[in-house]
């Protein structure tokens, strides 16, 4: 991975977005004359919007691979005692004496030995590289089982006075509290003990890897639809509507889709739905697959609603604010909430409990070696005005 081969990446990138905007104008010049589109333009746009797909994910990698922090050999003269006892514990298990000791300030009760504060920092940041509610939401590491927090479901009352005036009494806000309880995650991923023999694997990454492979995907899940009970609260778990407690949904008049003719007045319904002080730092989220439909979107001059970013490690935008995608997301279907749009920092608050647990099982599925890895995190919405959705329904 270099900066050439981004370099090589973004180039072929800004090619097939040209390609496919006049592939879309020609489209929409069928429709115009003929009320639709010629099949094979219409595969020509899906080809385009494919390899765009492709290409930013490739940049995306190349990126997050040359911002990795590398590490250096288990030897390293600056490792702790409980980091090299750790990783000898990893390959080999425990051995009598120093091993022991040096491993015990990470022992748990139920079992197992909590990974080196390092350890726990890089897969915190190797997670975020590759979560999209990671990289926007408000993330807390706590060492209780819950996060406590204090918000104000209105506002505080404010005036004006001469300086010997009679003070008038000020609205009081009403205070809301909210507890993140932290949930349970677990893993068992598993390697065979000749590759942990093998001085040329780095078991900490190798590690490192597949604790955010298995539990990545299972969290960010739970951030958009997790209904609370046993996991995380999603954002898309909420009643419509402006009280505390509620998400304002912005409906595209269609059910399963958009209006043709008005597709983008819902996106700038939700745009302008959201309170000026949220505005920076707001973020639209959605899937791959409803971004599609969102590429092919013009406003009533005839601008792109969608602009693909001309400056690398940048994400696209819509409307001015940066595009992020999950698959998490729901595609366009009817009654979906496929778009979220808003400040997901000001809005959605993950909690994550230092530290993750590993448990080395070298005997149930022997030549296997299985480490039982557990890790507790919480997440709910905090800020109800900060977000708004946009659901596909009439």
């Amino acid at each position: 991975m270099s900066y050439t081969e981004l370099q090589h990446s973004f180039n072929d990138y800004k090619s097939t977005i040209e390609r496919y905007f006049d592939a879309n104008n020609e489209r929409l010049k069928q429709i115009e004359r003929k009320s639709a589109s010629d099949p094979i333009t219409e595969q020509k746009i899906n080809k385009l919007n494919d390899a765009i797909d492709s290409l930013e994910g490739k940049m995306g990698d190349i990126k997050t691979a040359m911002q990795r922090p590398m590490r250096m050999g288990f030897d390293a003269k600056n490792q702790t005692p409980h980091e090299a006892a750790f990783m000898n514990y990893l390959k080999k298990g425990i051995d009598a004496g120093l091993e022991t000791k040096a491993l015990s300030v990470g022992s748990e009760p139920d079992g197992g030995y909590l990974v080196p504060r390092e350890t726990f920092g890089r897969i915190i940041k190797t997670l975020s590289h590759q979560s999209a509610m990671r990289k926007l939401a408000n993330c807390v590491t706590v060492s209780s089982d819950s996060l406590d927090l204090l918000a104000d479901k209105d506002e505080f009352g404010a005036g004006w006075v001469a300086e010997t005036a009679q003070r008038d009494e000020t609205d009081t806000a009403k205070l809301a509290k909210i507890r993140i309880p932290v949930h349970e995650q677990y893993a068992e991923p598993r390697i065979t003990q000749k590759l942990l023999d093998d001085a040329n694997i780095n078991v900490e990454e190798w590690l490192i890897q597949k604790i955010v492979e298995k539990m990545g995907k299972v969290e960010e899940q739970s951030f958009i639809r997790g209904d609370g009970n046993g996991c995380p609260r999603g954002i898309l778990s909420y009643e419509d509507g402006a009280d505390w407690g509620q998400i304002k949904r912005f409906k595209t008049g269609v059910d399963g889709g958009f209006n043709d003719d008005h597709a983008a007045d819902i996106l700038y319904e939700a745009l302008y739905g959201l309170e000026s002080g949220y505005l920076q730092g707001a973020s639209w989220l959605l899937s791959r697959s409803t971004l599609a439909r969102i590429r092919k979107m013009k406003d009533n001059e005839g601008h792109y609603l969608w602009q693909p970013s001309m400056i690398q490690g940048e994400p696209s935008t819509l409307l001015g604010h940066p595009i992020h995608m999950s698959d998490a997301m729901p595609n366009i279907a009817n009654d979906a909430l496929p778009i979220a749009f808003g400040n997901f920092k000001e809005a959605y608050t993950i909690v994550d409990r230092f530290n993750v647990r590993i448990l080395r099982d070298p005997f149930t599925a022997k030549p296997y070696v299985k480490f039982y890895t557990t890790k507790r995190v919480g997440g709910d919405v905090t800020n109800f005005k900060a977000l708004k959705l946009i659901q596909t329904s009439a």
